[in-house]
């Protein structure tokens, strides 16, 4: 499994950004089960502009199944799903925190747009 998370900076051991769009970097965490098997900081080309859908575009090029965030707007929301890719909106903490919670089945989303269910 895939996940991207956008990160405030430091990696894995980072805080979680607030919106995805504009981090100054992606987490990309390769999970197999429930174990962390790498994770690797992916700078994000767009952090200074604003450029519609070039993030969605660069981050589905990386072929997440995931993606986890604090916050992302529903264009962003719509082309991920229309790619297969789960989408998780609400999260806050570390990103190492918030990986294992997700891993764990234990991620409690805050938000109004959430598609991830602690039973899956």
């Amino acid at each position: 499994m895939r996940i991207i998370i956008p990160s405030d900076g430091n990696g894995f051991e980072g805080n979680l950004s607030g919106h995805f769009g504009r981090c100054p970097e992606f987490v990309l965490v390769e999970a197999e089960g429930k174990k962390v098997i790498s994770a690797t900081s992916v700078k994000n080309p767009y952090f200074k502009e604003h450029i519609p859908f070039a993030v969605p575009e660069f981050l589905i090029g990386l072929k997440p199944n995931v993606i986890i965030t604090g916050g992302m707007g529903h264009r962003a929301i719509s082309e991920f799903k229309a790619s297969k890719i789960e989408v998780i909106t609400g999260a806050e903490g570390t990103i190492k925190e918030t990986v294992g919670k997700f891993l764990e089945g234990k991620l409690e989303c805050r938000g109004n747009i959430c598609s991830h269910k602690d039973s899956e």
